[in-house]
């Protein structure tokens, strides 16, 4: 089975994921981002050591990085954007929602050593994850979310 390195595979799991009112923009550019680089960091730890050519073992490790990609979102969608974001952040949002089940997609292809399916749902994830790095980086004026690797 010809498998995509592990890490960029697990980097692109890697899109970002609280605050009461609206913040401001830096505010809320700044808490986005730190939130992002803190679990980038956990995904990172988390699948130190992984290598891209076994199955099994980058199934393994997305087994351990889908939780954190979940946690990291769900502590993003406490932000409050300023409104004049609102729009594009729910489109940020939307965009990391479809990430986890592709994800669960490329795990199941990897565990059954599905090429076909598996090489889909890495296609689809890379997509994915680089229509919400251009968004962060673009309308959001995000960095660290905006980074997939």
């Amino acid at each position: 089975m010809r498998v995509a390195s592990a890490c960029v595979l697990l980097a692109l799991l890697a899109g970002c994921g609280g605050g009461g009112g609206r913040l401001s923009a830096s505010e809320f550019r700044s808490k986005a981002d730190a939130i992002c680089g803190d679990y980038n960091a956990k995904i990172k730890r988390k699948s130190a050591g992984v290598n891209g050519s076994d199955p099994k073992v980058i199934a393994a490790a997305l087994d351990k990085v889908i939780p954190l990609v979940q946690e990291g979102e769900a502590k993003l969608r406490k932000l409050k954007p300023p409104s004049e974001l609102q729009s594009d952040w729910d489109r940020w949002l939307k965009l990391g929602d479809e990430q986890v089940p592709i994800a669960k997609k490329l795990r199941d292809a990897a565990k059954s050593s599905d090429e076909t399916n598996f090489t889909k749902a890495l296609q689809q994830l890379a997509s994915n994850e680089n229509a919400q790095d251009r968004l962060a980086k673009g309308k959001l004026g995000l960095t660290v979310c905006g980074k997939s690797s």
